[in-house]
């Protein structure tokens, strides 16, 4: 599925709720307040959504601290969210680790990056079923380092072995990663500097 694809069928599988007046249930994955900003502008709108703040990549925990406080802050402060819930899962660092072993000298966007989507992704689709929602989706695809194509396969490949339905998304189109720049400006989030693990940070 390319970039474009992504989007547009993101707007048709919506659109088809909204025509029965219906907005359905999504567990959208969010990595930071930045990337979330336009994401949900976007999306909110058409769905009933909820938050999942599951990041065991990020190091050291302080960082995780500060980006989970600058997300829950910027719902919270915008009246139109007040419907959105959120969902916290344990700083584990560990199982991440475990779980990218071998792969530490990867290359940035190689396997070990594909491995880490894998592991939040599927944590997102356990917990959109706990939850009762129709989809699980994620922000990652804001990021212009971010392979859309990649996190649509794996996003698929996860919803047919948990049995709910991924919702495909490109939020960098329509100039979305260029939206989150400006809302960070305006809303003042703190913005990192690097994506997540401390091999990237390296």
């Amino acid at each position: 599925m390319n970039r474009e694809n992504a989007d547009n069928t993101m707007m048709k599988i919506l659109s088809k709720y909204a025509v029965d007046g219906k907005k359905p249930m999504v567990m959208l994955h969010v990595c930071c307040a930045p990337c979330a900003s336009a994401s949900i502008e976007r999306i909110h709108p058409l769905t009933r959504l909820t938050l999942l703040f599951y990041n065991p990549n990020i190091m050291p925990q302080q960082e995780y601290e500060k980006r989970k406080s600058e997300l829950i802050r910027m719902v919270k402060e915008n009246p139109d969210y007040a419907d959105v819930k959120f969902v916290d899962v344990d700083y584990d660092n560990s199982e991440y680790l475990q779980f990218v072993r071998g792969h530490e000298k990867d290359e940035e966007q190689g396997e070990r990056c594909t491995l880490c989507f894998s592991l939040r992704l599927r944590k997102t689709a356990q917990m959109a079923k706990l939850y009762g929602c129709d989809f699980f989706a994620t922000t990652l695809t804001i990021g212009p380092k971010k392979n859309t194509d990649v996190i649509s396969a794996v996003g698929r490949g996860i919803a047919k072995e948990e049995g709910i339905e991924y919702l495909p998304t490109d939020f960098k189109r329509k100039k979305g990663y260029e939206r989150s720049l400006q809302l960070s400006n305006e809303l003042a989030l703190y913005r990192q500097s690097y994506c997540g693990c401390a091999f990237a940070r390296k």
